[in-house]
Formats: structure tokens, C-alpha cells, sequence
């Protein structure tokens, strides 16, 4: 080959699709009112006294983590103690009985699963939604949870809002580099390399067992069913220097939807461009998955393994 694939994991988006609250975390101080809601926010004070205090937006999506009642739990005894700041809570989830004893403010946004791809992104659609939150509200802080880092920068801010020292620990707050996630969204690019088992469940029905094995800054993935023949073909695979992803679901037979996801998110996570082969059942190339640089093919052959990477360094010399 005249040049060769470059190394390195970045998603169909150039990027690994990590916090959906970039844009609303960098711009959210910038967007306050000039009068902005007067809200309790879990705090029993006069109105005058609560217009003093700064505003935490909380965005409890099904995408960061099941286990949210540690974290709120956690978040409403710094919050008791201190005194010094309010609490909304963005969701997409029906939480609102478990959320009333703390007193905060909620609002709900529409979940992904029951969003109409016809309407847009998702993604900007909650942007929006969030950056609106934040503007009526008067948000200071956009407490962002999504990734380890992103917890421990929100998680200092929060403890100089409240004067609290810095050397307090943020507990167990982050669980999203577990082995159990709610969503496809963002965990991918953190796993670490090497093999690793993980369950997504990500709606009241399917529940997909992956393995996984990653290649720090691999270009290529091979995704199928988890059969007797797909181990085989996914040793090939990392012989290659390939990311593996090996899938098995319940109830069995999802509909194409759950299958196009599952996809997107895994090649978004884990090779250049959507880069590698879909084996076996694991749907088909359609304008829903989105993968211009990936083979589906139902009987794989050793061969597909060239004609993929081939594939791969056409579409990546074309965007250069």
C-alpha cells in the first residue's frame, strides 16, 4: 500500500462521541438571565436569600449510569450541609417520585429511544433543551458526570461554589466505566485495552452481553453474533491489530432499530470512520447506520480482511 491507515480511535463524528454536555457545559455561565427563575432548588430559605445563592444543573440521562440514587444521595448531603447552592435536575427518565424528597427542580426531556430520527439529533435537540434549562434558571454550574475527568473538574467547581475544602473525595459518584451501562453512548472510547465483558441495557427489553477486546489506538473493528465461527474469525481479527466486538442479546431477534444502534455506536467508539466488518446477522450498510468505510458481509472470509482495510484507506485518503 502507498500509505497505510492512521492509528488512533476516532468516531464517525472525528471524534469519540463522549459527553453530549460539551457545548452546554461551556456555555451555560454565559446564558444566565437578567432576572432569572426564583426557585427553591432543595433549599428551605426566604425568597430574598434564595436569589443569592448560585444555580447546579444536574442532568440525570439514562446515558450516564443506572446507579444514579448514590449520586444525588451523595450531591443532596453536600448540598444540606452547605447551604449554598440550588439544584435543577434535566432528565430523560420517569424519576420524578424519587427525585420530590430533595426539593429540586425537574425537567424532562424526550428519551433517544423514543425520538424520531426525522426530527434531527437527538443530540442537539437536548443541547437545546439543556442550554434553556440553563438560561431560565440562571445555572452557574453544569454538574457533567459522563467521563472521570469531566466528574472531577464539575466535582471541584461544586466544592468552590460551597466553600468546601477541595481535598473532600468525590465518592463513588461515577459508575460509567463499569461493566453494566444504560446506554451505547460514550463509554466505548474509555474501556481499557485488552478483553472485557460489559452489559448494555439499554431500555426496559434488550439487554446485550458484549465482549470486547481493544487495541489502544486501533483503526479497525470487527463486530458480530457471538458463535463458535465468530471466536474464530475474531482471533483473526486481533491478529490484526483489530478491535473485536462479540454480541449476544435478550430476548433474541431485535428489531433492525436496536441492531443499527448497537452498530453505530460501537464503530463510532471504536474505529476510524466507521472502519471494519459487520458479520452475520448484524444488520446491513443503510443510510441508518451510517458507515461508509465498513463491509457487512453474512459468510466472512479471510480475504474480507484485506478488502476491508483496503476499503478503509480508500474512504480515509478520500477525506484528506
Amino acid at each position: 500500500m502507498i500509505a497505510t491507515l492512521p492509528r488512533g480511535v476516532r468516531g464517525i463524528d472525528e471524534a469519540p462521541a463522549q459527553s453530549l454536555l460539551t457545548n452546554v457545559a461551556l456555555a451555560a455561565p454565559n446564558k444566565s438571565l437578567d432576572k432569572p427563575l426564583n426557585f427553591a432548588g432543595g433549599l428551605s430559605l426566604a425568597p430574598d436569600v434564595l436569589k443569592s445563592k448560585p444555580a447546579v444543573l444536574l442532568p440525570l440521562f439514562r446515558d450516564f449510569g443506572s446507579t444514579m440514587q448514590a449520586t444525588v444521595d451523595h450531591l443532596h448531603q453536600i448540598q444540606k450541609a452547605s447551604q449554598t447552592f440550588r439544584i435543577v435536575v434535566s432528565t430523560d427518565m420517569p424519576i420524578f417520585k424519587s427525585l420530590r424528597p430533595y426539593g429540586w427542580a425537574v425537567s424532562h426531556v424526550q428519551s433517544e429511544m423514543q425520538w424520531n430520527p426525522d426530527n434531527g439529533s437527538w443530540r442537539n435537540y437536548v443541547e437545546d433543551e439543556l442550554l434553556g434549562v440553563a438560561r431560565d434558571f440562571g445555572v452557574r454550574l453544569v454538574f457533567d458526570f459522563s467521563s472521570i475527568e469531566a466528574l472531577h473538574n464539575s466535582w471541584k467547581k461544586l466544592l468552590a461554589m460551597a466553600g468546601l475544602p477541595e481535598s473532600l473525595a468525590p465518592s463513588n459518584l461515577f459508575l460509567g466505566t463499569g461493566l453494566e451501562h444504560s446506554s451505547w453512548r460514550g463509554w466505548l472510547p474509555t474501556v481499557s485495552s485488552g478483553a472485557s465483558a460489559h452489559v448494555v441495557q439499554v431500555n426496559d427489553v434488550y439487554r446485550w452481553n458484549v465482549e470486547l477486546y481493544k487495541f489502544a489506538d486501533s483503526s479497525m473493528l470487527f463486530v458480530s453474533e457471538l458463535t463458535s465461527k465468530s471466536r474464530e474469525l475474531a482471533r483473526i481479527a486481533r491478529q490484526r491489530g483489530w478491535n473485536t466486538a462479540l454480541l449476544s442479546v435478550v430476548p433474541e431477534k431485535p428489531p433492525a432499530v436496536e441492531i443499527n444502534a448497537a452498530l453505530l455506536h460501537l464503530f463510532d467508539g471504536l474505529s476510524l470512520a466507521g472502519a471494519g466488518i459487520a458479520n452475520g446477522g448484524m444488520g446491513k450498510q443503510s443510510k441508518t447506520t451510517n458507515l461508509p468505510a465498513t463491509l457487512f458481509v453474512q459468510d466472512i472470509s479471510e480475504s474480507d480482511f484485506d478488502r476491508s482495510e483496503r476499503k478503509a484507506l480508500a474512504f480515509w485518503s478520500s477525506q484528506r
